[in-house]
């Protein structure tokens, strides 16, 4: 191996959407345009890229979406199905289970099986607050995002946060939880203007903004006792 491929790092990404029918058009798109900017950051950005995509309790049909956080989790990350925080599909009423943002954050980057020295990435698309879903930030999302953010910098995680087209009166609030995550883990948030052309330049950017490999730092705000 030459010095040149050696100082190529390496970033295990994992792209997680909300699975409720209004994310089906941002499931495809992403999928469609997922070459394109892999190549690009092939170019922009070298990495030894892993990108593992999935959906929270559902699948996408015709996209790269075709495993679940928990299907992933428990029979190839060998992970008991007990330690997950997402709910099962159904646990909640409408669509609740597959908008469980902020505990698909916290499984994901406690229980996947990162590779060693590797940086650690999320990026994290949805249109619906944080904590099983729904159109307004109440206090249990704000807690539930604290949580997931508590849980990314423990794991040396960073977050990436798209949040999708809204017909919330109250999608500032949402938008602001999103953007929080994000920049609480050293990550980039987008919202659906970013996207206007396909998503090929938002992943390249994700892509790029995932090389850094951070280094697992406990602090005292960080331990939560329940």
């Amino acid at each position: 191996m030459n010095k040149q491929a050696s100082s190529i790092p390496a970033v295990d990404l994992v792209i997680v959407i909300d699975t409720s029918p209004s994310m089906k058009d941002e499931a495809q798109s992403l999928s469609d345009g997922a070459q394109e900017a892999i190549a690009k950051a092939k170019s922009s950005c070298p990495s030894d890229l892993k990108v593992v995509w999935l959906g929270i309790e559902g699948t996408w049909k015709g996209t790269k979406f075709d495993q679940t956080i928990r299907n992933y989790l428990t029979q190839k990350a060998k992970v008991s199905e007990s330690k997950l925080r997402g709910r099962k599909r159904g646990e909640l009423k409408s669509a609740g289970a597959q908008e469980d943002a902020a505990r698909a954050i916290e499984d994901i980057s406690e229980y996947f099986n990162w590779r060693e020295g590797a940086a650690r990435a999320i990026f994290y698309l949805g249109d619906e607050a944080l904590e099983g879903g729904g159109d307004k930030t109440e206090q249990k999302d704000i807690a539930a995002a604290n949580l997931a953010i508590q849980k990314a910098q423990t794991a040396g995680v960073t977050v990436h946060t798209y949040f999708g087209t809204s017909k919330s009166k109250y999608q500032a609030d949402i938008k602001t939880e999103y953007a929080r995550i994000a920049t609480s883990t050293g990550g980039q948030s987008f919202i659906d203007k970013d996207a206007i052309s396909g998503f090929s330049a938002v992943l390249e950017k994700v892509i790029c903004g995932s090389r850094t490999a951070k280094t697992i730092k406990l602090k005292p705000m960080d331990i939560m006792i329940v």
